[in-house]
């Protein structure tokens, strides 16, 4: 179920600040003797010259949701917007493919990471799941696989991402929600990665968005609801936020991966291409849609 998107930019630019005014000095006049005592009048004049209070300045403007969320350290990201019971999911088999797949309920731990706490063996697994699940889809559409190009995606400042892995016994004790939970140094190099989600609050034509730009699983954990736990964490983060909507993008050819999306209540956004007739009558349609699900406003 691939995802992949390239959004909008928003750059903030800083006001411009007003030019120092010049101070013209008034012409001294010759001053008349005065008396040891100042007159009424001279002591007014000497109030005007004592230093004079400023101002309150008026109060700035709150910092935009999406540049304020961004700017957040990766602990009190998740202290705010992930529960630590969203951080601990099971598979959902019923009790025919329990029997069919000789499986037993199973455990998983998800950790959160930014691009810059994503360790160098999870980042390669990563890449290498998109590169298993979706290299063929990329090559056949018009986007394209480009190895270079999606590492780079990979690596964008605001992008965070939901790691799934089966739980142990250690991380069944950890507090998977703590900052210690997340930081790279500690990170079980043993417990393989089966899947993966990866995520960026930002803009889309004007909306603040939640946008998900990778949902993968690697095949062993398919068709085990993973995918929609996942992808319901995703959801429940974007809502906490009070954002306008959730986004996806999704090849035309994936019909199995749209499904699953209508199913969370994704439907293609206003912003999605459309069907163009061509001069010679042919109707080309593009190769991917866009999705989004709108968030309930309170």
């Amino acid at each position: 179920m691939p995802t992949s998107s390239t959004t909008s930019s928003h750059r903030v630019t800083k006001p411009p600040t007003n030019s120092k005014r010049g101070i013209r000095r008034a012409s001294r006049k010759p001053t008349q003797p005065t008396s040891t005592s100042p007159t009424l009048q001279s002591q007014h004049e000497l109030s005007q010259l004592e230093p004079q209070k400023q101002p309150t300045p008026p109060p700035q403007p709150t910092q935009p949701l999406v540049e304020r969320t961004n700017a957040l350290p990766l602990a009190e990201f998740i202290n705010l917007y992930v529960p630590k019971d969203d951080l601990h999911i099971t598979n959902q088999l019923n009790a025919e493919e329990q029997q069919q797949q000789q499986q037993q309920q199973q455990h998983y731990t998800i950790t959160i990471h930014t691009a810059a706490t994503l360790p160098g063996t999870l980042f390669t697994q990563c890449f290498q799941l998109i590169e298993t699940t979706s290299a063929d889809a990329y090559r056949a559409s018009s986007i394209g696989w480009s190895p270079t190009k999606k590492r780079k995606e990979m690596r964008l400042p605001d992008i965070k991402y939901l790691i799934l892995r089966r739980a142990t016994p250690k991380s069944r004790e950890a507090d998977a929600g703590s900052p210690d939970a997340t930081s790279p140094e500690n990170e079980q190099e043993d417990e393989e990665l089966l899947g993966f989600l990866s995520f960026m609050v930002t803009y889309e034509d004007g909306f603040e968005v939640v946008y998900c730009y990778e949902v993968h699983l690697a095949a062993s954990v398919q068709r085990q609801g993973l995918g929609a736990q996942l992808m319901r964490v995703f959801l429940r983060i974007g809502e906490r936020l009070g954002i306008a909507k959730a986004m996806l993008t999704v090849f035309r050819a994936n019909g199995a991966a749209i499904r699953f999306y209508e199913r969370l209540g994704f439907g293609i956004d206003e912003s999605s291409p459309r069907p163009r007739r061509l001069r010679n009558g042919t109707v080309k349609d593009p190769d991917y849609r866009i999705l989004s699900r709108v968030y309930a406003r309170q």
